[in-house]
């Protein structure tokens, strides 16, 4: 089957839980449709969906994607005839997995040569927290460093933030279980009676993006873009018959390091210091200082500490996103790396609202 009946099948299914407004495309089409690196903020998996849906028909953009997503039934022969790039998963580094995303960055600069356009998130990952944190990612400094006059896009994505399709929950979102709860959900509500989220996306080709300014200045330039106005953790219902309707609902917690770094041996804390000064070449470093914002290691350099921890004190493998500071690389160090964060919370039962509705009936004929 054609690329065209998927994306409009997709735009069909879409459209029976999401109302999608999209500003901004035609002016972006208008100056050319080839050669164009978008950058989108990513609060859910369903916003890569979505986008591509979107933007396919008119610039055939590619996309970048975690190998292991894209790596399943169906969805692997659908991204084969995209053109998705695959990309290894940087919360779960492996040894070479930063000389593979060195090549993917590598391959994109290619594609943006001979014309193909990007859909390349800053990030990297999935947003763990409603604001974007760029930190110190390097791979649009990368691109810009090989291509300074490449047409740039700014996409911003409002109203996934708060889908089960995203961290807002607090807990790894499951793309399997979210589709088959929405198709029951689907159904139990008639098809066309369900709930639909309100997604608007925007996009910019600003005149005053800092190319040559640096990684930093870069990427705090798209953070006040991404986070312009961002919309709080929002919860949709499911089905037409799930009380509460859409709201707003707590925000998750941030993922970290839990340990004591009093217990770290004093040798683990000068190897570790020692370490990150050679790795970074600063002069001034203790146990607060950001591994990101301070220090500028992206999650390139965050995997390459990871691997250093293994090699020199066997520690076990822990996400980039967890190692914020040098003390977090010292506990990491001493065996400490446990991460910390509240359970996640659980939906309220429907069963509930049902007594409710009966304690307050029965409240009523008393009164």
């Amino acid at each position: 089957m054609s690329n065209r009946f998927w994306i409009w099948l997709a735009r069909g299914l879409l459209w029976l839980r999401y109302r999608v407004r999209v500003e901004g495309l035609d002016a972006v089409a208008k100056k050319g449709r080839t050669g164009i690196l978008f950058l989108p903020n990513h609060p859910a998996l369903i916003d890569p969906v979505i986008l591509i849906s979107r933007l396919w028909p008119e610039f055939r953009v590619r996309a970048l994607a975690n190998r292991d997503q894209i790596d399943q039934f169906l969805i692997r022969q659908l991204a084969r005839g995209f053109r998705v790039i695959p990309i290894p998963d940087i919360d779960r580094p492996d040894v070479g997995t930063s000389d593979e995303i060195r090549q993917v960055v590598a391959s994109c600069v290619k594609a943006l040569r001979t014309g193909d356009s990007l859909l390349l998130y800053p990030q990297g990952r999935l947003d763990r927290q409603r604001l974007e944190d760029l930190g110190a990612g390097s791979a649009v400094e990368s691109i810009l460093h090989e291509l300074p006059d490449v047409r740039i896009v700014l996409v911003r994505t409002r109203g996934l933030w708060g889908s089960g399709f995203g961290y807002a929950s607090g807990t790894v979102p499951d793309a399997a279980k979210v589709l088959k709860r929405g198709a029951k959900s689907l159904f139990a509500s008639g098809v066309f009676f369900v709930p639909r989220r309100r997604v608007s996306i925007n996009l910019v080709e600003p005149g005053d993006f800092p190319r040559t300014a640096g990684r930093t200045v870069i990427n705090r330039w798209l953070e006040r873009f991404y986070n312009e106005e961002a919309p709080p953790n929002t919860r949709v219902p499911y089905s037409l018959w799930e009380q509460g309707g859409a709201r707003i609902v707590a925000e998750p917690h941030k993922p970290e390091i839990d340990g004591d770094l009093t217990l770290v041996p004093q040798a683990v804390r000068e190897t570790v210091l020692r370490h990150v000064a050679e790795a970074t070449g600063a002069q001034h470093i203790d146990e607060s200082t950001q591994l990101a914002h301070d220090l500028g290691m992206d999650s390139l350099a965050r995997m390459e500490t990871i691997a250093w921890l293994q090699t020199e004190f066997g520690t076990a493998p822990v996400s980039p996103a967890a190692l914020q500071t040098v003390g977090d690389v010292m506990l990491a160090a001493s065996g400490q790396a446990v991460m910390s964060g509240p359970p996640p919370l659980k939906d309220v039962p429907h069963e509930w609202f049902k007594k409710l509705r009966a304690s307050t009936a029965q409240t009523a004929s008393r009164t």
